[in-house]
């Protein structure tokens, strides 16, 4: 059948700050899922450290716009880094619904290619990597030249924050951390579930895939 022009999701599984921004699962007072009552595709959170990266990164670009000083506006120094960091941010927000949310639901009809663009939560997947990589990069230069002190509790406090969340994550949501599948590892198919592919006739197919 013909498939309609804007599809079904383009504007119900989009992105959502408190997907962004608050984690799902960090013991203390104050239950943060429940900030995050998003449909899963908008499940992003960019990590404690890097979300302290990015407040800080903000902080010198409200600056920077207000002393018009185009050095404090750079959020490294490398040109490429910046322009992704910003294209990442841009794809944020029009992921968060902005400007299509805001608009008559018929104005799918009219954006061409864009209206294809179904679970807009997935894009900001993007900033999650590239804020990321700026972190990374960002905590790299500071280490080097920073005194030795700093520099070894800075990375003792970002590599604790980080396990602490994924420990916290997995804990809360009851996640192992090996598999409870013995096919998965079942390398010569030898489990009765896995005979299949060893009796299956594969030269009627060109390709495969697993």
């Amino acid at each position: 059948g013909n498939r309609a022009a804007p599809p079904w999701g383009l504007l119900h599984y989009r992105a959502h700050l408190s997907g962004l921004l608050f984690p799902y699962a960090i013991p203390g007072p104050i239950d943060f899922s429940r900030f995050a009552q998003t449909e899963w595709e908008a499940w992003s959170f960019l990590g404690l450290v890097p979300i302290v990266v990015l407040l800080i990164l903000s902080g010198r670009l409200v600056c920077g716009l207000v002393r018009r000083n185009r050095s404090l506006m750079r959020a490294t120094d490398d040109p490429w880094m910046n322009v992704m960091l910003l294209a990442s941010i841009a794809l944020t927000i029009y992921a968060c619904g902005v400007p299509l949310a805001m608009l008559p639901r018929s104005t799918a009809c009219y954006i061409g290619p864009l209206a294809q663009i179904r679970a807009m939560g997935r894009l900001p997947w993007l900033l999650y990597y590239v804020i990321g990589v700026v972190t990374f990069y960002l905590l790299y230069r500071w280490y080097k030249k920073s005194p030795r002190g700093w520099r070894l509790a800075a990375m003792v406090l970002a590599l604790g924050l980080s396990i602490w969340q994924v420990v916290a994550y997995n804990a809360r949501n009851n996640i192992r951390y090996t598999h409870q599948w013995a096919e998965w590892v079942d390398y010569d198919n030898l489990l009765p579930q896995n005979q299949w592919v060893r009796e299956h006739d594969w030269c009627h197919y060109q390709s495969n895939l697993t």
